[in-house]
């Protein structure tokens, strides 16, 4: 597949993509809160998550690379990071019945979890550009993109 966007666009993917990848390390490295299977399946999504970035970081610093691949990586990106976000969102609501964490923590994963998100719907325009409005659908899901994609036939 032939890349339609150029190395503006791919500068811009790169700078929110490490800035993902740099809370998302943050998050890694914090210790465990509650030791619950919550809290491990949400690891074991963002070291995932962490692994696939640090990938498309890697191609998309290349002078020429394999858009499919990228394009792959990327759509793996967002669907871990959906994951991601209802797994915090369930073991935020479990560790407040259990009262197992203090508030100021479940705010502060709440607020990281926020950010991460923000940085892949601010490249849903440059990817838009790369990839085209009709593959976008295929690789951002849709509550990553506002407004909603429109196709025309």
């Amino acid at each position: 597949m032939e890349m339609r966007g150029g190395t503006r666009d791919l500068a811009r993917i790169n700078v929110n993509l490490q800035r993902m990848l740099s809370l998302l390390l943050t998050v890694l490295q914090s210790p465990p809160v509650n030791h619950n299977p919550l809290e491990f399946r949400l690891r074991l999504i963002l070291t995932e998550e962490q692994n696939v970035l640090r990938r498309a970081l890697r191609l998309a610093q290349q002078q020429s690379f394999a858009t499919s691949e990228f394009q792959t990586l990327i759509a793996i990106i967002y669907r871990d990071d959906e994951v991601a976000q209802l797994t915090v969102r369930e073991w935020i609501r479990a560790s407040t019945w259990a009262r197992s964490a203090d508030r100021d923590s479940l705010v502060q994963m709440e607020h990281r979890f926020a950010q991460m998100r923000r940085q892949l719907e601010l490249i849903v325009p440059e990817l838009t550009q790369i990839f085209g409005v009709a593959q976008m659908r295929y690789i951002v899901p849709a509550k990553y993109r506002d407004p909603p994609l429109e196709v025309t036939r």
